[in-house]
């Protein structure tokens, strides 16, 4: 036990224990004449109090003082430590310890409560400076009702950024635990050196800021460059070196939505517009409005539309959506993987499609080449300006041409005069036409015709050029360029055969009449 345990032990068990035992020039205060203990010069106690100590004041009933120049002058204090000051029900321990506020408690060399009720600080020159708080640790300062404060050298700071509410504070209702956190009215700081430094935000982590009012910032960093940020009003930073601004999310290690209202989420996204949409490790928008969605998707157009992994909207109202698909020209859409398209205007649907400006291609590696052409089906392509492929391989290759059909070929250009045929053949029984069947087959799958109707519907075929070719249509302008001539009987061998533009043909009777037409 120590000395003073035994002195007390001794008086207390004592003849005298129930009268004042006063000792080295102390005295009674205060109907100080019952129970009451006083040690020191200049001392002094009241009713059932203790003070012990040169000059130490227990003044007030039931009061405990011990140490130089301690002071409990009110009832229920205790105060124990040099110049340690103590007030109602209150209890102060150390060096110029004071818990001055009705029932607070302040432990530590300069700990101090100043005149706040139910306050606790406990650390070397903590403060509890508000109803209700709690300081704890070196240098910690509690603020006004409400606030709990943990961590070295951790305190309440003013509201920056006031936006929607005006006042101040002197950290009301704050939480702040770790060494040099700090945090305004109603805020949170959770994390070594962590700021909430604005109404209602919250820093979690190391290094963490939140300095709009309403931000959020969670995660710590080994510095301010790495550390989450929340800059604006309503700013939501989660991660390692996250970045957001006024009303932004950024969500991920390094995500960055530093301008306005944008949502930013994945390792290393960012956006660096306002108003944009960015979801993917290292995925990225460059202009306002911007959509990037998918590992390295990259938005730099004007309202652009990336989706996909590595996918690329670079032009203005452009769409990319698949992986690595990519257009630079503006108001075009592409939908399918390893797409690459630079026109404007243009639509590519299919793995590898290709279309110019003002085309569309639709179907695995479509392509519709030139401008203002349509190109449907699985490799089927047209090559030059206005031109239509529909179906499976088809080919158009000149301007203007169509291709319907599966392994149709459109090469004949325009302007080429229809072929005048010399003659037809038409044997036996056979439905051949020379040599050529009205269908094939390839491949031992039937070919099918083309119909533009059905049994209740019948169209027409207009605007037919002549053709040139033997299986080429033939125009109404053809078959009224036909002649025929009609001669005699004749003996000559072989029989001629029809002339269409030329030539004669024998007519004789089963009775042996013949007849001749010349003209």
């Amino acid at each position: 036990l120590s000395l003073l345990s035994l002195v007390l032990l001794g008086i207390f068990f004592s003849s005298v224990g129930s009268a004042t035992y006063l000792q080295y020039g102390a005295r009674a205060v205060n109907g100080g004449s019952r129970g009451s203990i006083g040690i020191g010069i200049g001392s002094r106690v009241g009713y059932a109090s203790i003070g012990i100590g040169d000059n130490a004041n227990a003044g007030g009933e039931v009061a405990v003082a011990i140490g130089y120049g301690a002071q409990s002058i009110n009832n229920d204090a205790t105060a124990v430590g040099r110049a340690s000051q103590a007030g109602y029900r209150s209890a102060a321990y150390g060096f110029d310890a004071k818990a001055q506020g009705e029932g607070s408690v302040a432990i530590g060399n300069q700990a101090t409560v100043n005149g706040n009720a139910r306050a606790i600080a406990i650390g070397q020159q903590s403060k509890a400076e508000g109803q209700n708080v709690i300081a704890i640790g070196y240098l910690a300062k509690a603020g006004l009702a409400g606030s709990v404060v943990m961590g070295d050298n951790a305190t309440w700071v003013e509201g920056e950024n006031l936006r929607q509410y005006s006042t101040k504070g002197r950290g009301n209702d704050t939480v702040i635990i770790g060494a040099n956190a700090k945090a305004a009215h109603s805020s949170t700081a959770l994390g070594s050196s962590a700021e909430a430094k604005a109404f209602s935000a919250t820093a979690l982590g190391r290094l963490a800021k939140a300095k709009g009012e309403f931000s959020i910032a969670i995660g710590g960093g080994d510095s301010d460059n790495n550390a989450a940020i929340a800059n604006g009003h309503a700013a939501i930073a989660m991660g390692r070196g996250s970045r957001a601004g006024e009303e932004s999310i950024a969500l991920g290690r390094e995500a960055n939505a530093a301008t306005t209202k944008t949502v930013v989420i994945g390792l290393q996204a960012s956006a660096s517009k306002s108003h944009s949409v960015v979801i993917g490790a290292n995925s990225k928008s460059t202009a306002e409005y911007g959509i990037a969605v998918g590992g390295g998707a990259n938005a730099t157009g004007g309202n652009a539309v990336a989706l996909g992994r590595d996918s690329k909207g670079a032009g203005t109202d452009s769409i990319a959506i698949g992986y690595s698909a990519k257009t630079t020209g503006a108001d075009s859409v592409v939908v399918g993987a390893n797409i690459n398209v630079t026109g404007e205007k243009l639509v590519a649907v299919g793995r590898e499609a290709k279309a110019g400006s003002y085309s569309t291609a639709l179907g695995y590696k479509a392509s519709a080449a030139g401008q203002h052409s349509v190109a449907v089906g699985e490799e089927a392509s047209t090559t030059t300006d206005r031109a239509t492929a529909l179906g499976n391989n088809t080919v158009v290759s000149v301007g203007g041409g169509v291709a319907l059909g599966y392994g149709s070929n459109a090469s004949t250009a325009g302007g080429v005069e229809g072929l005048k045929q010399d003659y037809s053949v038409v044997t036996g029984e056979k439905s051949e036409a020379n040599g050529f069947k009205s269908t094939e087959k390839v491949s031992n799958n039937a070919i099918g015709a083309v119909s533009v109707g059905n049994d209740n519907i019948k169209r027409q075929i207009v605007n037919v050029a002549a053709g040139t070719q033997d299986t080429d249509a033939v125009n109404v302008a053809q078959l009224k360029s036909l002649t025929m001539k009609i001669a005699g009987n004749t003996n000559e061998q072989p029989q001629p055969a029809v002339g269409l533009w030329s030539g004669t043909l024998t007519v004789k009777g089963e009775n042996g009449i013949t007849s001749s037409a010349n003209g």
